[in-house]
């Protein structure tokens, strides 16, 4: 197995640690410009983090308020604990149901990142959101590499919301 294709497979697993509820590895997106399709190295499916919070938010009022009323408690704390619980509970499904996808370049080369390697994802990134019936939409684009990002490299991604992260002691870390 060449280099490459193990660091994917490396970043698919650390994906699925962070709770990536789905990845694929080397897909083909199709984009306005590219009839042919780019190729994502890994697409994954991340839900947003906060949603298991707020649902152990809802469920603990739910259980708060199932409590109060059996025991025949002030109608006005059931009805505000049974709101907290149903607000808590929507909110939950919407953040676990909205889901996104996030579209990852991997480099496992040991150059250093150059803005360009930035520039060609986020050029790619954009042709795909573009096209009007594509399978799914990058919510967002991360670059994963084996070797240190170049100073404009970091730059450009900031301002294009391109999240960068590097190898460091067998684990992968974000470059803040």
């Amino acid at each position: 197995m060449n280099n490459g294709i193990s660091f994917e497979n490396a970043v698919e697993r650390w994906l699925k640690k962070r709770g990536a509820r789905f990845t694929e590895k080397r897909v083909r997106q199709r984009g306005r410009v590219a009839a042919h399709g780019h190729e994502v190295d890994v697409h994954a499916i991340v839900s947003n983090p906060a949603w298991r919070r707020t649902s152990q938010i809802s469920l603990g009022a739910a259980m708060v308020g199932s409590v109060v009323a059996f025991f025949d408690g002030a109608a006005e704390l059931q009805t505000a604990l049974l709101i907290v619980a149903s607000a808590a509970f929507v909110v939950s499904c919407l953040m676990y149901f909205g889901p996104r996808h996030v579209w990852v370049e991997v480099k496992s080369g040991d150059g250093t990142v150059r803005r360009d390697v930035v520039w060609k994802l986020v050029n790619q990134v954009e042709d795909v959101r573009t096209l009007p019936d594509a399978p799914w939409y990058p919510s967002e684009a991360w670059l994963v590499a084996r070797s240190r990002f170049d100073v404009d490299a970091l730059s450009f991604a900031r301002q294009h919301g391109v999240r960068c992260f590097v190898e460091q002691a067998g684990d992968i870390r974000e470059v803040v």
